[in-house]
């Protein structure tokens, strides 16, 4: 076989070497579809009852076990193909790598280690079965169309139940759909929202109206379910959005940023402003969305949560290891808490409880490795949105590192698409760096290299 001397013949014996590899892009493109349904609809029977005896809390699902290992076993199927380039991503990010190497270590001082590790693995298997897809995909944008007939139906069938079905609604009329409750519904409608959006701008112009009246239904459902969290993230990502655009519009002038920073500092001054000088009209804007100052009792369930928390401050109580029924110190606090809440409301203050302030620093640095590495991409990632409202959502709600909660999953899955993006494009500039070199001394095999 003679010397590759052009893009196009490139390609080719990329091809001709790994003819195969259809067979393992078809196979995380399954992978990631059945990853998709099993994070929105669930594993568990909807509709179920509210919780109203500690006894009733289920502490395992076989089901969930089965599909997260199966899931896990085909993305890792996957991978080993493209191990030296997945390799290589991992090395690329590390920060978040290391989270995951403390939050394994702290396994170890777990009282439910077992258990502790079950999550452990299904949080895992996100990640594998993110960069599994991602790897696989050539442009992030073709994500979405696999999004489009699962939440089709997800959006549908949600919207139906809370007429039809009477345990779709839960106490106070508040719609919950398929999801467990309110704030999981909410939380669900607002990705739906962010996809069905993106959907719209990159869609056909015959398409178009259908996810117009699919982000009508996403908007409703946010409506409906009456989550302060997530509607307060639904502002702020509209208010981000405009501002960016703005930005747009001003850069061929060069004030588009200067005008960005300008808004973001006025916002950040009138929410203070409010917070701190005029707490009247706090309470008014709370009990709008029928709220009251403590949050509807978060912020008394935050201080009980960072009392534990300091009884091992630095190195936490093991990865996931408090919300367990099996925890004396949990059952004490549902004496005091009848609602039975399985978070802190609060992912931050559940990271240090649970990792200690060595790994709440750790995972501090996962988001700033995110946003000091989005600004070395050629091109604008389309998933930074989701990165955002996990950030904002996790001030009342504890979704980081959760297995199958939403916008703790589309967080992790957000932050592997801009490292494997980067991955992408340095190999496209050392590919491009080889083909303008003296193509006569550069061996075939360092192209075939390359391309796999």
């Amino acid at each position: 076989m003679g010397i590759v001397n052009s893009t196009e013949n490139l390609k080719y014996v990329g091809t001709e070497v790994k003819p195969e590899r259809r067979i393992f892009t078809i196979l995380s493109k399954i992978t990631f579809t059945l990853y998709i349904v099993a994070i929105f609809f669930g594993t568990s029977p909807p509709f179920r009852e509210r919780v109203k005896d500690v006894e009733d809390i289920a502490t395992s699902n076989i089901l969930n076990q089965l599909v997260f290992t199966t899931l896990f076993i085909l993305s890792v199927i996957t991978i080993i193909p493209r191990f030296k380039s997945f390799f290589e991503i991992i090395y690329k990010e590390k920060v978040l790598v290391i989270f995951f190497l403390w939050a394994l270590l702290s396994i170890a001082w777990s009282d439910y280690s077992f258990t502790s590790f079950k999550r452990w693995f299904q949080v895992i298997t996100s990640i594998t079965v993110a960069i599994s897809i991602l790897m696989y995909t050539d442009d992030h944008k073709d994500l979405l169309k696999y999004f489009k007939v699962i939440l089709f139906f997800y959006l549908i069938i949600s919207i139906a139940s809370v007429f039809v079905i009477p345990n779709a609604r839960g106490e106070g009329g508040a719609w919950r759909g398929l999801a467990p409750s309110k704030n999981h519904l909410g939380q669900a409608a607002l990705l739906n929202i962010i996809i069905w959006s993106l959907i719209f701008y990159y869609d056909n112009l015959k398409w178009k109206v259908l996810d117009i009246i699919m982000i009508m239904i996403a908007v409703l459902l946010l409506a409906g379910a009456s989550s302060s969290t997530s509607m307060t993230a639904f502002m702020f990502i509209i208010f981000l959005a405009v501002m960016f655009y703005i930005d747009k519009l001003l850069k061929p002038i060069k004030v588009g940023r200067l005008f960005s920073i300008l808004g973001l500092f006025t916002a950040a001054a009138v929410v203070l402003s409010v917070v701190f000088l005029a707490r009247d009209i706090l309470v008014q804007i709370l009990a709008s969305f029928g709220e009251d100052l403590t949050f509807t009792g978060r912020t008394d369930l935050w201080a009980d949560i960072l009392r534990e928390a300091n009884k091992h401050l630095w190195i936490g109580c093991g990865f996931q290891g408090f919300w367990i029924v099996e925890n004396n110190d949990l059952l004490a606090l549902y004496d005091r808490y009848i609602w039975f809440p399985n978070q802190a409301h609060n992912g931050y203050i559940d990271i240090l409880n649970e990792v200690g302030i060595i790994g709440l620093a750790l995972f501090v640095g996962v988001i700033a490795n995110y946003f000091l590495n989005i600004r070395k991409l050629k091109n604008p990632t389309i998933f930074k949105w989701f990165v955002i409202v996990a950030i904002i959502v996790n001030f009342q709600e504890s979704t980081f590192i959760r297995p199958q909660v939403l916008t703790g999953v589309f967080f992790i899955f957000s932050y592997l698409a801009l490292f494997v993006q980067l991955h992408k494009e340095k190999k496209e500039e050392y590919e491009e760096l080889l083909l303008e070199e003296n193509t006569e001394e550069v061996k075939e095999e360092k192209i075939i290299e390359i391309i796999n």
